[in-house]
């Protein structure tokens, strides 16, 4: 009786040990899992550090106040010290682009410039996939489709892009609306703004014998931007195609200024000639 209870015993304790044993080779392959998970999550660029005490000081003796911008694509930059007259981009660390070109054409792969939402620069990627296979096709009446154009330059009414080895100046001038990668349509000011260099557009419009290589668009989607960039006064994009109503009533306010000033010294100079020829006749009168 003594045998048969020592060896119940035994089978029990085995019982045990075996689904301790399972619970932790279940535990193991849930962590295990869950780095997998959390290892495929796209990293956050690497801003430069900042320490917050010492740039609240500075920026208030500079006449400034802290500023938190807005998180882009999840990724919270740090503080930045924000002037009344001057938008600052946070910092932060790029790559050194002729190494990150090679090691993206080696793979591929084509280099794309990227834009947060107020215009600050963000690190380049490298896009391996084009999202719509390259297509150009002119009809009998002029009407241009050209799709997986992808963007080599930019300028303020006009871009160049290149699909199956040819090269076409797009003129996008009298586009006011820009579909973007979601298949939104949103107004913008300007285009210039949205489209960057190296990402992959569609465009829809048409062309003529009398302009070889130009086309007038009429609709352009971006395959690569998923929202509206409005650049913030200060920032590279805005100083190149910002609000040009804006920049012309700057130039006006400020030629007022300096007229109003020179004015204020004539004024002046015509005073003291005054005074001084009403001196020199008080000195005759003696």
């Amino acid at each position: 009786m003594k045998n048969k209870l020592i060896i119940a015993l035994f089978i029990g304790a085995l019982v045990v040990s075996g689904i301790a044993s399972a619970q932790v080779a279940t535990t193991t392959s849930t962590s295990t899992a869950t780095s997998t998970v959390a290892t495929t999550t796209p990293a956050c660029p690497t801003f430069v550090a900042v320490d917050v005490t010492a740039l609240r000081i500075k920026c208030i003796a500079e006449g400034g106040t802290v500023y938190q911008p807005e998180a882009t694509s999840g990724c919270l930059p740090p503080p930045i010290c924000q002037k009344t007259d001057k938008f600052i981009c946070p910092m932060m660390v790029m790559p050194e682009m002729t190494q990150f070109t090679a090691s993206c054409t080696a793979q591929g792969g084509r280099v794309v410039a990227r834009a947060s939402k107020n215009g600050c620069q963000l690190p380049p990627v490298c896009e391996k996939q084009i999202v719509r296979k390259a297509e150009i096709s002119i009809n009998p009446e002029g009407r241009f489709t050209g799709r997986g154009l992808i963007v080599k330059s930019v300028a303020s009414t006009t871009l160049v892009a290149e699909v199956w080895g040819t090269s076409w100046t797009i003129d996008f001038s009298n586009v006011r609306n820009v579909i973007l990668k979601n298949g939104s349509e949103q107004r913008v000011d300007t285009v210039a703004t949205q489209v960057l260099v190296g990402q992959e557009i569609s465009v829809l419009g048409r062309v003529s014998k009398d302009m070889p290589g130009i086309v007038i668009a009429e609709v352009l989607r971006n395959y690569n931007q998923t929202e509206i960039i409005s650049p913030v006064k200060g920032t590279e994009l805005w100083e190149k195609y910002g609000d040009k109503s804006e920049k012309q009533v700057e130039k006006k306010i400020e030629s007022l200024k300096n007229a109003s000033e020179n004015s204020g010294q004539q004024k002046i100079d015509e005073m003291l000639k005054q005074l001084q020829e009403l001196q020199r006749k008080l000195q005759g009168n003696r």
